[in-house]
């Protein structure tokens, strides 16, 4: 089984924190067992430090990429 990821451990992206405002965070690990199906997509959970456990769809390489999709 191959899994892909859009982002790798080390990589800098931009999340939404708790209060939901944009936040510059750096990959620390990919939790590949949080890996399940819905609709046809795959989850991968990346820990964004200092925010914390995020989905993949949720995380992105640039400011305005985040600021886009809200």
């Amino acid at each position: 089984m191959t899994i892909e990821t859009k982002y790798n451990i080390g990589n800098d992206v931009w999340t939404l924190d708790i209060f939901g405002k944009p936040q510059k965070g750096k990959i620390l690990s990919i939790s590949t067992f949080n890996i399940y199906k819905y609709k046809d997509q795959d989850y991968i959970s990346y820990y964004v430090h200092p925010v914390g456990s995020k989905k993949e769809y949720e995380v992105f390489s640039t400011k305005e990429e985040l600021l886009k999709s809200l």
